[in-house]
């Protein structure tokens, strides 16, 4: 194999390969949504007298506050595959998958959830409905709240 060649296949990408994780996406989503299955899950973990267990353990409390850790560390990491793959001519294979990261990042979690979504969707999490003693009622998966209620 010449080194053309070798470099268009390691850039290449079966993009079949989406199809699984989609349809498979799609089909859990149909499936909380006809079967309410989110608040079956939630009701594990709920105790009337307590609220939600271990809502208040030092792991909760750590996720919630900093469950963008995750996401930072992905973009920094992917940031460094583009600049190692500009740096160094023979690791320029890795620009690709880390421009394609930070461009995901940027526009899924960064601009759709946060922007679209969660500012617009107002979809109560569980401890907020009345079903957990909250005030709010049961919104199925798809189904949108008040703007501005959601988090």
């Amino acid at each position: 194999m010449n080194k053309s060649n070798k470099d268009k296949s390691a850039l290449s990408f079966d993009f079949k390969l989406l199809w699984v994780p989609a349809c498979t996406l799609a089909a859990l989503t149909f499936i909380f949504r006809i079967t309410g299955l989110d608040l079956a899950v939630s009701h594990i973990f709920f105790i009337p007298e307590h609220g939600f267990a271990l809502e208040d353990s030092y792991l909760a409390v750590f996720f919630y506050k900093r469950g963008n850790i995750p996401g930072i560390a992905l973009a920094v990491f992917s940031l460094l595959l583009v600049i190692k793959g500009r740096i160094q001519k023979e690791k320029k294979y890795w620009s690709k998958p880390g421009l394609f990261l930070i461009v995901f990042l940027l526009l899924g979690p960064g601009f759709i959830v946060h922007t679209v979504f969660k500012d617009n969707w107002g979809r109560p999490r569980p401890r907020e409905i009345v079903e957990f003693s909250g005030e709010h009622n049961y919104l199925k998966v798809w189904e949108k709240g008040i703007a501005g209620q959601g988090k």
